[in-house]
Protein backbone atom coordinates (compact mmCIF):
# COMPACT_ATOMS: atom_id res chain seq x y z
CA UNK A 1 0.00 0.00 0.00
CA UNK A 2 1.58 3.56 -1.06
CA UNK A 3 1.96 5.54 2.38
CA UNK A 4 1.38 9.27 2.17
CA UNK A 5 3.06 11.77 4.26
CA UNK A 6 1.59 14.44 6.61
CA UNK A 7 3.23 16.96 8.41
CA UNK A 8 5.30 15.71 11.38
CA UNK A 9 3.94 18.01 13.84
CA UNK A 10 6.71 17.00 16.94
CA UNK A 11 8.02 20.37 15.77
CA UNK A 12 5.12 22.61 14.98
CA UNK A 13 5.50 24.94 17.84
CA UNK A 14 9.28 26.18 17.31
CA UNK A 15 9.49 29.62 15.70
CA UNK A 16 5.95 30.70 17.38
CA UNK A 17 6.79 32.74 20.51
CA UNK A 18 4.08 33.58 22.93
CA UNK A 19 4.43 36.38 25.21
CA UNK A 20 1.86 35.42 27.67
CA UNK A 21 0.46 38.07 30.53
CA UNK A 22 -0.51 35.20 32.87
CA UNK A 23 2.10 32.57 31.58
CA UNK A 24 1.31 28.84 32.91
CA UNK A 25 4.89 27.59 33.85
CA UNK A 26 5.40 24.46 34.87
CA UNK A 27 8.52 24.38 36.89
CA UNK A 28 6.91 27.22 38.79
CA UNK A 29 3.98 25.66 39.23
CA UNK A 30 5.59 22.54 40.86
CA UNK A 31 7.21 24.68 43.21
CA UNK A 32 3.90 26.84 44.03
CA UNK A 33 1.06 23.60 44.05
CA UNK A 34 1.40 20.01 46.03
CA UNK A 35 0.09 18.75 42.87
CA UNK A 36 -0.44 20.45 39.08
CA UNK A 37 -3.89 20.69 37.62
CA UNK A 38 -4.93 18.06 35.06
CA UNK A 39 -5.51 18.91 31.51
CA UNK A 40 -8.02 17.06 28.89
CA UNK A 41 -8.06 17.00 25.19
CA UNK A 42 -11.07 15.18 23.12
CA UNK A 43 -10.46 14.58 19.58
CA UNK A 44 -13.66 13.39 18.34
CA UNK A 45 -15.35 12.13 14.88
CA UNK A 46 -18.22 10.44 13.33
CA UNK A 47 -17.56 8.25 10.64
CA UNK A 48 -15.14 5.71 12.74
CA UNK A 49 -12.18 3.65 11.04
CA UNK A 50 -11.79 0.70 8.81
CA UNK A 51 -12.17 -1.83 11.22
CA UNK A 52 -10.36 -4.62 10.31
CA UNK A 53 -7.20 -2.66 10.06
CA UNK A 54 -7.95 -0.83 13.65
CA UNK A 55 -8.22 -3.43 16.08
CA UNK A 56 -5.13 -5.95 17.63
CA UNK A 57 -5.81 -9.16 17.77
CA UNK A 58 -3.37 -9.87 20.80
CA UNK A 59 -5.28 -8.25 24.39
CA UNK A 60 -2.44 -7.17 26.94
CA UNK A 61 1.07 -5.60 26.41
CA UNK A 62 1.76 -7.48 23.35
CA UNK A 63 -0.39 -6.41 21.57
CA UNK A 64 0.72 -5.73 17.39
CA UNK A 65 0.80 -2.61 15.84
CA UNK A 66 -1.84 -3.00 12.99
CA UNK A 67 -2.32 -1.18 10.31
CA UNK A 68 -4.19 1.33 10.94
CA UNK A 69 -2.33 2.13 14.17
CA UNK A 70 1.04 2.47 12.52
CA UNK A 71 0.95 6.68 13.08
CA UNK A 72 0.69 5.59 16.99
CA UNK A 73 3.68 3.41 16.58
CA UNK A 74 5.87 5.70 17.87
CA UNK A 75 3.83 6.18 21.29
CA UNK A 76 3.30 2.50 21.86
CA UNK A 77 4.62 3.19 25.55
CA UNK A 78 2.23 6.23 25.87
CA UNK A 79 -1.30 4.92 24.80
CA UNK A 80 -3.80 2.19 25.84
CA UNK A 81 -6.40 1.17 22.90
CA UNK A 82 -9.42 -0.04 23.53
CA UNK A 83 -11.70 -3.06 21.95
CA UNK A 84 -15.11 -4.53 21.76
CA UNK A 85 -16.01 -0.60 23.96
CA UNK A 86 -19.41 0.53 22.42
CA UNK A 87 -22.16 3.14 23.21
CA UNK A 88 -25.16 1.67 25.37
CA UNK A 89 -27.32 3.61 22.76
CA UNK A 90 -27.92 2.44 18.44
CA UNK A 91 -29.01 4.50 15.70
CA UNK A 92 -25.31 4.50 13.40
CA UNK A 93 -24.88 8.26 12.36
CA UNK A 94 -27.83 9.17 14.44
CA UNK A 95 -26.22 7.61 17.68
CA UNK A 96 -22.92 8.49 16.92
CA UNK A 97 -22.83 11.93 18.25
CA UNK A 98 -23.68 10.44 21.74
CA UNK A 99 -20.02 9.48 21.68
CA UNK A 100 -18.96 11.91 25.07
CA UNK A 101 -22.15 10.65 27.02
CA UNK A 102 -23.33 7.84 26.09
CA UNK A 103 -27.02 8.54 26.30
CA UNK A 104 -29.57 9.92 23.85
CA UNK A 105 -30.82 13.58 24.97
CA UNK A 106 -34.54 11.60 24.54
CA UNK A 107 -32.88 9.79 27.69
CA UNK A 108 -31.27 12.85 29.54
CA UNK A 109 -33.84 13.57 31.85
CA UNK A 110 -33.72 10.00 33.29
CA UNK A 111 -30.66 10.54 34.52
CA UNK A 112 -29.10 12.95 37.32
CA UNK A 113 -26.56 14.21 35.09
CA UNK A 114 -29.02 14.78 32.64
CA UNK A 115 -26.60 13.80 29.30
CA UNK A 116 -24.07 15.97 30.46
CA UNK A 117 -20.82 15.03 28.11
CA UNK A 118 -17.81 14.16 29.47
CA UNK A 119 -15.90 17.28 28.28
CA UNK A 120 -18.39 19.99 30.10
CA UNK A 121 -18.52 17.68 33.49
CA UNK A 122 -14.79 17.87 33.53
CA UNK A 123 -14.80 21.92 32.65
CA UNK A 124 -16.77 22.29 35.68
CA UNK A 125 -14.18 21.81 38.18
CA UNK A 126 -12.49 24.84 36.47
CA UNK A 127 -15.36 26.75 36.24
CA UNK A 128 -13.35 30.22 36.69
CA UNK A 129 -9.67 28.91 37.15
CA UNK A 130 -9.15 29.63 33.77
CA UNK A 131 -10.68 32.79 30.90
CA UNK A 132 -12.31 29.76 29.18
CA UNK A 133 -13.90 26.96 31.26
CA UNK A 134 -14.03 24.55 28.22
CA UNK A 135 -13.14 25.03 24.39
CA UNK A 136 -15.19 23.09 22.07
CA UNK A 137 -13.95 23.75 18.50
CA UNK A 138 -14.75 22.74 14.60
CA UNK A 139 -17.84 20.95 14.48
CA UNK A 140 -20.33 19.67 12.13
CA UNK A 141 -22.70 22.34 11.13
CA UNK A 142 -25.78 19.67 11.36
CA UNK A 143 -27.31 20.71 14.61
CA UNK A 144 -28.11 17.53 14.81
CA UNK A 145 -24.82 16.15 15.14
CA UNK A 146 -23.54 18.49 18.05
CA UNK A 147 -21.94 16.32 20.41
CA UNK A 148 -21.04 18.56 23.51
CA UNK A 149 -23.62 19.58 26.21
CA UNK A 150 -23.87 21.60 29.13
CA UNK A 151 -25.58 20.08 32.60
CA UNK A 152 -28.96 22.01 31.83
CA UNK A 153 -28.63 20.26 28.01
CA UNK A 154 -27.56 23.83 26.11
CA UNK A 155 -25.42 23.18 23.78
CA UNK A 156 -21.60 24.08 24.08
CA UNK A 157 -21.11 25.95 21.01
CA UNK A 158 -18.13 25.41 18.78
CA UNK A 159 -15.74 27.76 17.66
CA UNK A 160 -15.63 26.91 14.07
CA UNK A 161 -12.00 28.23 12.45
CA UNK A 162 -8.49 28.65 13.43
CA UNK A 163 -8.75 32.23 13.04
CA UNK A 164 -11.64 32.60 15.19
CA UNK A 165 -9.91 30.58 17.97
CA UNK A 166 -6.91 32.65 17.42
CA UNK A 167 -8.57 35.85 18.52
CA UNK A 168 -10.21 34.35 21.11
CA UNK A 169 -6.73 33.30 22.78
CA UNK A 170 -4.81 36.19 21.75
CA UNK A 171 -6.90 39.28 20.48
CA UNK A 172 -8.15 41.59 23.48
CA UNK A 173 -11.25 43.54 23.34
CA UNK A 174 -11.05 47.10 22.60
CA UNK A 175 -12.00 49.59 25.57
CA UNK A 176 -15.58 49.94 23.99
CA UNK A 177 -15.99 46.32 23.59
CA UNK A 178 -15.50 45.59 27.13
CA UNK A 179 -17.36 48.41 28.34
CA UNK A 180 -20.50 46.42 26.87
CA UNK A 181 -19.71 43.06 27.61
CA UNK A 182 -19.36 44.74 31.02
CA UNK A 183 -23.02 46.41 30.85
CA UNK A 184 -24.14 42.49 29.42
CA UNK A 185 -22.84 40.90 32.53
CA UNK A 186 -24.31 43.30 34.79
CA UNK A 187 -27.78 42.94 33.09
CA UNK A 188 -27.07 38.90 33.87
CA UNK A 189 -26.27 39.73 37.55
CA UNK A 190 -29.69 41.83 38.14
CA UNK A 191 -31.31 38.87 36.51
CA UNK A 192 -30.31 36.40 38.46
CA UNK A 193 -30.71 39.14 41.77
CA UNK A 194 -34.11 39.27 41.19
CA UNK A 195 -34.70 35.62 40.66
CA UNK A 196 -33.18 35.05 43.76
CA UNK A 197 -35.21 37.13 45.82
CA UNK A 198 -38.52 35.94 44.53
CA UNK A 199 -37.69 32.33 45.19
CA UNK A 200 -36.83 33.12 48.93
CA UNK A 201 -40.65 34.86 49.35
CA UNK A 202 -42.35 31.60 48.64
CA UNK A 203 -39.65 29.24 50.16
CA UNK A 204 -40.86 29.26 53.85
CA UNK A 205 -44.52 27.60 51.79
CA UNK A 206 -42.90 24.13 50.52
CA UNK A 207 -42.57 21.29 51.87
CA UNK A 208 -39.36 19.93 53.16
CA UNK A 209 -38.77 18.00 49.69
CA UNK A 210 -39.18 21.62 47.81
CA UNK A 211 -37.42 23.12 49.83
CA UNK A 212 -34.38 20.43 49.04
CA UNK A 213 -34.86 21.47 45.17
CA UNK A 214 -35.03 25.19 45.87
CA UNK A 215 -31.58 24.48 47.80
CA UNK A 216 -30.27 23.40 44.81
CA UNK A 217 -31.51 25.96 42.86
CA UNK A 218 -29.88 28.02 45.13
CA UNK A 219 -26.89 26.36 44.63
CA UNK A 220 -26.83 27.18 40.83
CA UNK A 221 -27.25 31.01 41.46
CA UNK A 222 -24.94 31.11 43.72
CA UNK A 223 -22.30 29.13 40.85
CA UNK A 224 -24.12 31.59 38.36
CA UNK A 225 -22.86 34.34 40.39
CA UNK A 226 -19.56 33.37 41.03
CA UNK A 227 -19.20 32.67 37.14
CA UNK A 228 -20.35 36.39 36.33
CA UNK A 229 -17.52 37.53 38.66
CA UNK A 230 -14.89 35.16 37.39
CA UNK A 231 -15.78 36.72 33.32
CA UNK A 232 -15.40 40.13 34.67
CA UNK A 233 -12.13 39.49 36.21
CA UNK A 234 -11.02 38.07 33.11
CA UNK A 235 -11.81 41.48 31.05
CA UNK A 236 -9.27 43.03 32.88
CA UNK A 237 -6.71 40.51 32.54
CA UNK A 238 -4.77 40.82 29.37
CA UNK A 239 -4.87 38.80 27.11
CA UNK A 240 -1.68 36.50 26.00
CA UNK A 241 0.50 37.77 22.55
CA UNK A 242 1.23 35.94 20.17
CA UNK A 243 3.77 35.89 17.56
CA UNK A 244 3.10 37.83 14.50
CA UNK A 245 4.26 34.62 11.97
CA UNK A 246 1.40 32.36 13.74
CA UNK A 247 -0.91 34.62 13.30
CA UNK A 248 -0.23 34.96 9.39
CA UNK A 249 -0.60 30.78 9.63
CA UNK A 250 -3.57 30.18 11.44
CA UNK A 251 -4.85 32.83 8.61
CA UNK A 252 -3.98 31.19 5.86
CA UNK A 253 -5.97 28.68 6.86
CA UNK A 254 -8.99 27.99 4.96
CA UNK A 255 -12.64 26.00 5.15
CA UNK A 256 -12.04 24.24 1.84
CA UNK A 257 -8.49 22.76 3.09
CA UNK A 258 -9.74 20.25 5.22
CA UNK A 259 -5.55 19.03 6.06
CA UNK A 260 -4.35 22.87 6.74
CA UNK A 261 -7.44 23.44 9.14
CA UNK A 262 -7.10 20.16 10.95
CA UNK A 263 -2.85 21.66 11.20
CA UNK A 264 -3.88 25.03 12.25
CA UNK A 265 -6.59 23.80 14.73
CA UNK A 266 -3.75 21.24 15.90
CA UNK A 267 -1.06 24.26 16.23
CA UNK A 268 -3.39 26.47 18.52
CA UNK A 269 -4.26 23.06 21.10
CA UNK A 270 -1.63 22.68 22.78
CA UNK A 271 -0.94 26.79 23.28
CA UNK A 272 -4.58 26.72 24.84
CA UNK A 273 -2.94 24.61 27.37
CA UNK A 274 0.59 26.52 27.52
CA UNK A 275 -0.81 29.97 28.27
CA UNK A 276 -3.52 27.96 30.51
CA UNK A 277 -5.91 29.85 28.38
CA UNK A 278 -8.41 26.36 28.95
CA UNK A 279 -7.50 23.33 30.80
CA UNK A 280 -10.58 21.33 29.09
CA UNK A 281 -10.67 21.29 25.21
CA UNK A 282 -12.75 19.22 22.40
CA UNK A 283 -12.43 19.01 18.96
CA UNK A 284 -15.27 17.20 16.63
CA UNK A 285 -13.44 17.11 13.61
CA UNK A 286 -15.54 18.17 10.86
CA UNK A 287 -16.27 15.07 8.47
CA UNK A 288 -15.99 17.32 5.38
CA UNK A 289 -17.28 15.25 2.35
CA UNK A 290 -14.28 15.94 0.39
CA UNK A 291 -10.70 15.87 2.17
CA UNK A 292 -7.63 17.18 0.05
CA UNK A 293 -5.33 14.86 0.23
CA UNK A 294 -3.43 13.15 -3.09
CA UNK A 295 -5.10 9.82 -3.29
CA UNK A 296 -8.40 10.96 -2.43
CA UNK A 297 -11.02 11.23 -5.39
CA UNK A 298 -14.32 10.18 -3.46
CA UNK A 299 -16.88 11.71 -0.65
CA UNK A 300 -15.73 10.64 2.50
CA UNK A 301 -18.99 9.16 3.49
CA UNK A 302 -19.13 7.35 0.02
CA UNK A 303 -15.58 5.79 1.19
CA UNK A 304 -17.06 4.71 4.68
CA UNK A 305 -19.65 2.87 2.52
CA UNK A 306 -17.10 1.16 0.87
CA UNK A 307 -18.72 -1.93 -0.26
CA UNK A 308 -15.23 -4.26 0.56
CA UNK A 309 -13.86 -2.28 -2.79
CA UNK A 310 -10.41 -2.44 -2.41
CA UNK A 311 -9.88 0.90 -4.00
CA UNK A 312 -12.67 2.43 -1.70
CA UNK A 313 -10.91 0.65 1.93
CA UNK A 314 -7.61 2.13 0.55
CA UNK A 315 -8.48 5.70 0.25
CA UNK A 316 -10.38 5.27 3.58
CA UNK A 317 -7.73 4.18 5.35
CA UNK A 318 -5.67 7.23 4.25
CA UNK A 319 -8.36 9.35 5.66
CA UNK A 320 -7.60 7.18 9.13
CA UNK A 321 -4.10 7.53 8.93
CA UNK A 322 -4.52 11.14 8.59
CA UNK A 323 -6.34 11.67 11.28
CA UNK A 324 -4.27 9.41 13.75
CA UNK A 325 -1.34 11.16 12.64
CA UNK A 326 -2.69 14.49 13.58
CA UNK A 327 -3.44 12.47 17.06
CA UNK A 328 0.12 12.01 16.86
CA UNK A 329 1.28 14.79 16.63
CA UNK A 330 -0.49 16.47 19.47
CA UNK A 331 0.99 14.28 21.48
CA UNK A 332 4.55 15.25 20.63
CA UNK A 333 3.84 18.44 20.80
CA UNK A 334 1.98 17.76 24.51
CA UNK A 335 4.99 15.53 25.76
CA UNK A 336 7.08 18.66 24.18
CA UNK A 337 5.74 21.01 26.66
CA UNK A 338 6.44 18.61 29.60
CA UNK A 339 2.46 18.64 30.45
CA UNK A 340 2.10 14.73 29.29
CA UNK A 341 1.72 13.20 32.42
CA UNK A 342 -0.86 15.77 33.46
CA UNK A 343 -2.56 15.89 30.29
CA UNK A 344 -5.17 12.96 29.44
CA UNK A 345 -5.36 12.85 25.55
CA UNK A 346 -8.72 10.71 23.93
CA UNK A 347 -9.11 10.15 20.27
CA UNK A 348 -12.59 8.48 19.69
CA UNK A 349 -15.48 7.94 17.37
CA UNK A 350 -19.37 6.84 17.70
CA UNK A 351 -18.96 4.80 14.77
CA UNK A 352 -17.00 1.79 14.63
CA UNK A 353 -17.45 0.98 10.64
CA UNK A 354 -19.41 3.33 8.12
CA UNK A 355 -20.25 0.00 6.23
CA UNK A 356 -21.98 -1.31 8.86
CA UNK A 357 -23.66 1.38 10.79
CA UNK A 358 -22.34 0.30 13.88
CA UNK A 359 -22.35 1.92 17.31
CA UNK A 360 -20.11 -1.04 18.78
CA UNK A 361 -16.34 -2.07 19.32
CA UNK A 362 -15.36 1.81 18.32
CA UNK A 363 -12.05 2.98 17.66
CA UNK A 364 -10.82 4.59 21.15
CA UNK A 365 -7.36 5.51 22.32
CA UNK A 366 -6.11 7.09 25.43
CA UNK A 367 -3.02 8.79 25.53
CA UNK A 368 -0.95 10.75 28.75
CA UNK A 369 -2.68 11.79 31.77
CA UNK A 370 -0.24 9.46 34.38
CA UNK A 371 -1.60 5.90 33.40
CA UNK A 372 0.18 2.81 33.11
CA UNK A 373 -0.09 3.16 28.97
CA UNK A 374 1.53 0.33 26.44
CA UNK A 375 -1.59 -1.93 26.80
CA UNK A 376 -4.80 -2.86 24.67
CA UNK A 377 -7.27 -3.35 26.72
CA UNK A 378 -10.69 -5.68 26.06
CA UNK A 379 -13.61 -5.41 27.93
CA UNK A 380 -15.03 -7.79 25.67
CA UNK A 381 -18.08 -5.64 25.57
CA UNK A 382 -18.81 -6.09 29.34
CA UNK A 383 -18.25 -2.77 30.61
CA UNK A 384 -20.14 0.16 29.53
CA UNK A 385 -18.22 3.41 27.87
CA UNK A 386 -19.34 5.50 30.83
CA UNK A 387 -16.90 3.69 33.25
CA UNK A 388 -14.32 4.95 30.92
CA UNK A 389 -15.06 8.62 31.55
CA UNK A 390 -15.62 8.01 34.91
CA UNK A 391 -12.20 6.60 35.75
CA UNK A 392 -10.63 9.95 33.50
CA UNK A 393 -12.92 11.81 35.77
CA UNK A 394 -11.87 10.76 38.97
CA UNK A 395 -8.33 11.09 37.37
CA UNK A 396 -8.14 14.82 36.17
CA UNK A 397 -9.58 15.35 39.96
CA UNK A 398 -13.43 15.42 40.15
CA UNK A 399 -14.88 14.50 43.47
CA UNK A 400 -17.35 11.77 41.96
CA UNK A 401 -18.49 7.89 41.72
CA UNK A 402 -20.38 7.83 38.89
CA UNK A 403 -20.97 9.75 35.83
CA UNK A 404 -24.05 8.70 33.29
CA UNK A 405 -24.60 5.19 32.75
CA UNK A 406 -21.00 3.92 33.79
CA UNK A 407 -21.36 1.04 36.90
CA UNK A 408 -17.34 2.02 38.35
CA UNK A 409 -14.54 2.76 36.87
CA UNK A 410 -12.62 1.27 33.69
CA UNK A 411 -11.38 -2.36 34.78
CA UNK A 412 -7.84 -2.48 33.29
CA UNK A 413 -7.04 1.46 33.50
CA UNK A 414 -4.14 1.76 35.39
Amino acid sequence: MTSTRFIDRRTFLKGFGVAMALPWLESIARAAEPTRPGRMIILTQKFGMYAPSFHPDTEGAAYEITEGLKPLERHRSRITVFKNLGLAVSGGHAAAPCILSDMKRTDASSHPDGGLTVDARAAELYATATRFPMLNLWGNPDNDQHTSFSRNGAKIPYVTSPIELFRLLFADLSAEEKDKREVELLGDHSVLDTVSESARKFSKKLSSSDKQRLDEYFTTIRDSEKKLKSYKDWLAIPKPKADPLLQKEIEAARKESQVKTYDAFLTLIPLILQTDSSRVVSMDVWTNPQWDIPGITDNYHSLTHHGQLPEKIKQLMTIDRCHLSHFAGLIDAIEGMGMLDTTQLLYCSGMSDGNSHSNQNLPIILAGGGYKHGTMIDVKAKQPLSNLYNSMLQKLGVETDHFNRSTGTMGGLV
